[in-house]
């Protein structure tokens, strides 16, 4: 089954952080697909047995802040 997360991130705008967060996200189970949307600050993830938790302390834990 396929589960959509949107989360709502602060700090997207800065230099590189598009890239950055594609980077690590990419190595985390699940995750089929991927959106920085640096305008919006949104992170968009669709995929299966997604780690809602790990993904946003892996976000924290690059400097940016995920809305609660």
């Amino acid at each position: 089954m396929e589960n959509e997360i949107v989360l709502k991130v602060e700090g997207l705008e800065l230099d590189g952080a598009k890239e950055k967060i594609i980077r690590r996200a990419e190595k985390m189970p699940g995750i089929e697909y991927l959106n920085v949307d640096e305008e919006a600050g949104t992170v968009t993830i669709l995929g299966g047995d997604i780690d809602r938790l790990g993904l946003e302390d892996e976000i924290e834990g690059m400097g940016y802040q995920v809305v609660r």
